[in-house]
């Protein structure tokens, strides 16, 4: 289980459920700017859910891959059309 919060330039899973009672140390992703929504699925048909941002400010959308060892790759950024939603 992986809470996440969005803020200016990141997509930040705050605690990551490790097993048991304890939680991984939170890791910071940069995202585009002025982020709006998030989802989360399986973008790329692996079996892991991968996460994608729309963000307002620069018209784009910005893809974070799932790692298998639950880490994220390195954004991407599509443009897309004025303020994605």
């Amino acid at each position: 289980m992986a809470l996440c919060r969005i803020s200016v330039d990141s997509a930040r899973p705050c605690a990551k459920r490790q097993g048991g009672r304890n939680f991984r140390r939170a890791k910071d992703y940069s995202v585009g700017f002025k982020p709006t929504a998030i989802a989360s699925a399986d973008f790329n048909a692996d079996g892991r859910p991968d996460l994608v941002i729309t963000n307002q400010n620069d018209n784009s959308v910005s893809v974070l891959l799932q790692n298998p060892d639950r880490t994220f790759t390195a954004k991407v950024d599509p443009t897309t059309a004025k303020i994605p939603q």
